[in-house]
């Protein structure tokens, strides 16, 4: 059915779960993620990860919820992201790294990406002092370490003896994606959150190189060299495109375009399903990733180099909100818990994001379920630049391209009553609005009423438009009937039959498949 999602309620079930995984036990140390489905189901801490890379990854995303959708985290849990986050970060080295058993530090490349943008965060959310400073060492230090081609300098990692030499710890990192290439985004955050030029300079080398050694002519990724994590080389993605956004360089953009199209097939399906691991052959996905070709869409199609919001609508729809944990009634329950780890999973996982299937949250090709909690601050960055681009305004007109709900003032989007199918419109000033319809809608079939009254509608390009003379609030009802269709969609070498309401998917041939998104051979949807 045609009707519009509020991306806010999204949000604030996200919030919701990053508020709640702290272990209590353990001075709030952040718990990194979740078994589901183990007897006594529980969260676990992964101390490469636990302080170095999540807390850096919750604040960039709390700090945008706060900005884009005017939500607030409890402010106790921000302070404690914010300590855990700056007690990762050694002001000599400027670097964010974890604790080891000898009582050092040890710096993975890898969490340099998360450690830079929490930084950002704080800076461009409360000007906290001692994030610039750290954050201006960092910049410092990574200059030294990027030569000037944009590769790692390998006598400046080998001088610095406490960073992990890459892959020795995390089997993602000796590939560049992995390291500096999706590092290329929190560079261009936090020139843009200080207004300094050295973020981008380096931001401009580390792409070079990636362009020059990571992709082929034709744009697909060259996997002996990006490597088997799709999230690494997605983000590397995002990033060359918010650089190119940044800069206003067209030529960059085009080539990201390039990077954009091939990733589909290989790196991303059109429904919006990307696999985590390429190395093997379980159709488990990742989150992060469907966001990052998301947001490199919703680039592109902003600054005029192509047009996919289309392919936006059906991702989101088809498999990014379906995807988030809002039904946790099936998760076993420990009545006596051992610790912090076993109260209340139910609770504390609502709202989460992680691996999916194609086909709902647990991959049939397993008997494990786990969410990483990186995964929903990952999700809930991508929603806050989503909900950015539903409206844009141009010389005193709104357009409104995607079917989110919104209010700006002049204007607000939201879902038609008595489960009606098609959008309402409010309008509070004289206003020029052209909606964007769906690929699927006949034009023909679309109706206008406005107080009571039916309207010719008036459709161009693709869009509805709506001419708002009066200098009284009015209201617009845009109906669009169910269009419902079939594909055959091959994933991962198998073959499915997938019923299409609109961008949503009503059915899904799957086989046997635990906690479906959809309707499956002998099972109801979890999401609707």
């Amino acid at each position: 059915m045609p009707t519009v999602t509020s991306l806010s309620r999204v949000a604030r079930l996200a919030i919701h779960n990053i508020e709640r995984i702290f272990d209590r036990d353990r001075d709030d140390l952040p718990y990194f993620g979740v078994s589901l489905l183990a007897a006594r189901p529980h969260l676990y801490h992964r101390h490469v990860f636990d302080v170095p890379h999540l807390p850096g990854r919750a604040l960039d995303a709390l700090y945008l919820a706060h900005q884009v959708f005017g939500l607030e985290a409890q402010s106790e849990v921000v302070e404690l992201w914010r300590r855990w986050h700056l007690a990762a970060f050694d002001e000599v080295s400027g670097l964010n790294g974890f604790p080891t058993e000898q009582g050092g530090r040890t710096i993975i490349l890898h969490n340099l990406r998360e450690g830079l943008a929490g930084l950002a965060a704080l800076w461009a959310w409360h000007e906290d002092q001692a994030a610039r400073r750290v954050a201006r060492r960092m910049i410092e230090r990574l200059d030294e370490l990027i030569s000037p081609d944009g590769d790692w300098s390998a006598d400046a990692l080998a001088a610095d003896g406490g960073i992990d030499p890459p892959g020795a710890t995390v089997r993602h990192d000796p590939y560049f994606p992995s390291t500096a290439g999706r590092l290329i985004g929190s560079l261009v955050k936090y020139a843009a959150a200080s207004g300094e030029e050295r973020p981008l300079a380096l931001a401009r080398r580390i792409a070079r190189h990636a362009l020059a050694t990571c992709f082929d002519p034709a744009g697909a990724a060259i996997e002996e060299k990006t490597g088997w994590h799709v999230h690494s080389v997605t983000s590397t993605i995002s990033s060359l495109a918010e650089l190119a956004r940044a800069d206003g360089d067209r030529e960059l953009l085009e080539r990201t375009e390039q990077l954009y199209k091939a990733a589909f097939g290989r790196l991303i399906t059109r429904i919006g399903w990307s696999k985590e691991n390429l190395s093997n052959n379980l159709d488990i996905g990742e989150i992060n990733n469907t966001g990052d070709i998301i947001q490199t869409a919703l680039i592109l199609s902003s600054t005029g180099v192509g047009d996919y919001y289309s392919d936006v609508w059906r991702m989101m729809h088809a498999h990014f909100l379906p995807a988030q944990l809002t039904d946790t009634s099936w998760v076993n329950v420990v009545e006596t818990p051992a610790s912090d780890a076993e109260r209340d999973i139910r609770g504390r996982v609502l709202g989460a994001f992680g691996f999916p299937a194609p086909y709902g949250h647990k991959s049939q090709l397993v008997d494990y379920l786990n969410f990483n909690f990186d995964i929903t601050c990952g999700a809930l960055q991508a929603l806050c630049e989503v909900q950015r681009h539903v409206v844009q305004s141009h010389n005193g007109a709104c357009n409104v391209m995607l079917p989110f709900a919104c209010a700006d003032g002049k204007l607000a989007l939201g879902p038609l009553g008595d489960e009606q199918s098609g959008w309402r419109v409010e309008i509070s000033e004289p206003l020029s609005v052209a909606l964007r319809l769906p690929d699927w809608a006949a034009p023909e079939t679309i109706r206008v009423q406005s107080a009571g009254r039916d309207l010719a509608p008036v459709i161009r390009d693709r869009a509805l438009l709506i001419q708002h003379t009066d200098g009284r609030p009015g209201g617009y009802d845009i109906l669009i009937p169910d269009a419902e269709y079939e594909t055959d969609e091959r994933i991962m070498d198998v073959d499915y039959r997938v019923l299409w309401r609109g961008d949503q998917i009503v059915s899904m041939t799957a086989g046997e498949t635990a906690i479906p998104f959809f309707e499956t051979p002998g099972h109801s949807a979890i999401c609707k």
